[in-house]
């Protein structure tokens, strides 16, 4: 098995792990502080054991999926920003969902849970957006730093030993000059003969 495959496997894993977690916090959080709840208090009490399960369950996501991927991304100074950034935004975004379902459905315990359950979801789509690799980066990582491979111009994928100018991944199709005039450093066919010549 890859790397890579391993990862994906560890990934898909990563969401049960995590309401196990998010379970476990809520049932324990609930048996310790179930006979402390006043009849008054015990509606608050218990959305504050949603949204605290909700965080300990995010942190553990959080801490998986870092480990998990740390290596793969290039951490630039705007991820590490934006990736702080889309856990406030989350956060924000998910407390006004639950207000408004509350205010919809007018049950306080389900808005908390739904809240809690989805910011870190909302998170893992942000980081998904955010740590996807940019165009510059796919080049330099299919080009594989092989300063003689040829690559697409368009989407930067390695072209060599195809036996066709076409790019098997975005589908773009070039004459040979047009696709060795598009590489860095290198001359069309007919001007390497006017150079000879």
């Amino acid at each position: 098995m890859s790397r890579l495959i391993a990862k994906i496997l560890l990934t898909v894993f990563m969401i049960p792990f995590a309401a196990m977690v998010y379970t476990i916090t809520f049932i324990v959080q609930d048996r310790v502080f179930r006979y402390s709840y006043t009849y008054s208090s015990y509606n608050y009490s218990r959305i504050l054991t949603f949204v605290y399960s909700g965080l300990v369950a995010w942190a553990v996501i959080a801490a998986y999926w870092l480990l998990l991927w740390r290596g793969q991304i290039r951490w630039t100074s705007s991820r590490i920003s934006l990736t702080f950034l889309s856990a406030l935004v989350c956060t924000a975004a998910c407390t006004v969902f639950g207000k408004l379902l509350n205010m919809l459905i007018s049950l306080d315990t389900f808005s908390a849970f739904a809240a809690s359950a989805l910011c870190p979801i909302f998170w893992l789509i942000s980081t998904v957006l955010i740590w996807r690799e940019n165009a510059e980066e796919r080049a330099s990582r299919v080009a594989g730093g092989d300063e003689n491979a040829v690559t697409c111009p368009i989407c930067g994928y390695n072209l060599t030993g195809l036996s066709e100018p076409r790019c098997p991944e975005c589908g773009t199709k070039f004459t040979l000059n047009d696709l060795f005039s598009q590489q860095p450093g290198r001359t069309t066919i007919n001007q390497d003969r006017e150079i000879a010549g």
